[in-house]
Formats: C-alpha cells, structure tokens, sequence
C-alpha cells in the first residue's frame, strides 16, 4: 500500500486541490435514472463492474452523446 500511496502523491503533486470542496451527493440509483436539467434530458446507465464503483455513461439523447469516461477503451484496457 506504501508504494501505491507514494505513486499517488506523485501523480498528484502538480496539482492543486486546495479550492476544491466535496460535496456528498444527495440522492443515488441502481440501473438507470433519468433527469432532466435546465430543459435537457439525460439518462444516466450504471455499467460494470469497472475499475470502481458506481461506473456510470451519461447519455444525452437529443444530442445523441454519450459520456463514458474511462468505461470505453479501444482495444486493450491495459495499455
């Protein structure tokens, strides 16, 4: 675990989070969930197991776009 934490402050060190603040989310789902922001529907599809918990694509359907994230890969995942 030593070596993954120091790989991690590693990665991390250019970058500063010190203006960032987590905000707990307020609500969740299982399978699919749809909402509707500011007049745009969306449609949010759990997928997985992925590399964590809760993979998700974000699916906006009258713009036909899909948020996958880290979820699609060409080819091999592992590189």
């Amino acid at each position: 675990m030593r070596k993954f934490a120091h790989y991690m402050s590693s990665m991390f060190a250019p970058y500063d989070f010190s203006g960032v603040h987590i905000t707990p989310p307020t609500e969740g789902f299982n399978g699919q969930k749809c909402i509707n922001v500011r007049g745009v529907d969306i449609v949010i599809n759990e997928v997985g197991p992925g590399h964590t918990d809760g993979d998700a694509i974000v699916y906006v359907p009258d713009k036909k776009v899909a948020y996958a994230g880290d979820i699609l890969f060409i080819g091999d995942s592992t590189g």
